[in-house]
């Protein structure tokens, strides 16, 4: 079920992007990931009661059956929130290796989606900023996305200009700046280097070869993600 949900998204957001032209997807490499990507946050953050999450309320039973069959929807909407997240990023990576430009509408109808859901539930974003207590919840979690947000785009803007991709990937800077709004400024830096080692090692592998074409900087940042989301809370600690 999970899977068809996310495949869905991914298609859909597609079709949306491109009403009047032939789409060219890979069907079979959207497949693959898709099932990556929701088999990952199944084993790691569904059945474990988002216990990969920092600051996520703490269940002492967990499992398929106290999860999902005595249904907990505060893990079940945190699964679903990151899940849209990284298929978001797989829609900006698949737009990137066809050159395409995102519209206006589209990109801004991300960030109010993905801005609007924690600050009007708080169990989508466990980890706000430590503010005074005379701030209402809904303010706090509405900075903690804003700090995010700005880290996200600068270190974008900032890998873009330095790995000097142009217009190989145009959506680098909007996916990590979705990225801080979902994952918190602490996460984003954390993937920033994770995904930076990731590109030098891609870099160093092809290196005097032909060059990967589907390995698009946006791309990599998906896989970035989905490395450090198991040691979320573990890195997070290190703070």
């Amino acid at each position: 079920m999970l899977l068809v949900i996310g495949n869905a998204v991914v298609v859909a957001s597609l079709v949306l992007l491109s009403i009047f032209d032939a789409v060219a997807i890979r069907y079979l490499i959207v497949e693959l990931i898709a099932a990556g990507i929701f088999a990952s946050l199944f084993l790691v953050e569904l059945v474990t009661g988002a216990a990969n999450v920092p600051g996520f309320q703490h269940y002492a039973y967990t499992g398929i059956l106290w999860i999902m069959l005595y249904t907990k929807w505060p893990v079940v909407g945190i699964v679903f929130y990151h899940a849209a997240l990284m298929c978001t990023l797989l829609t900006l990576a698949l737009t990137d290796l066809d050159r395409r430009r995102l519209p206006t509408w589209f990109t801004c109808m991300l960030a109010i989606f993905f801005t609007s859901l924690p600050i009007a539930a708080g169990q989508l974003q466990p980890f706000t900023l430590h503010l005074s207590s005379t701030i209402p919840d809904a303010a706090a979690r509405a900075a903690t996305c804003l700090i995010g947000a700005i880290t996200g785009a600068v270190l974008g803007m900032a890998v873009h200009r330095a790995g000097r991709f142009g217009k190989r990937s145009r959506a680098l800077p909007l996916a990590m700046m979705l990225m801080g709004v979902c994952l918190g400024w602490q996460a984003t830096i954390a993937i920033a280097a994770i995904y930076g080692l990731l590109l030098l090692a891609f870099r160093y592998a092809n290196n005097g070869g032909a060059r990967i074409r589907l390995l698009q900087p946006t791309a990599i940042l998906l896989a970035a993600v989905m490395i450090h989301h198991p040691y979320w809370k573990m890195i997070a600690e290190i703070w």
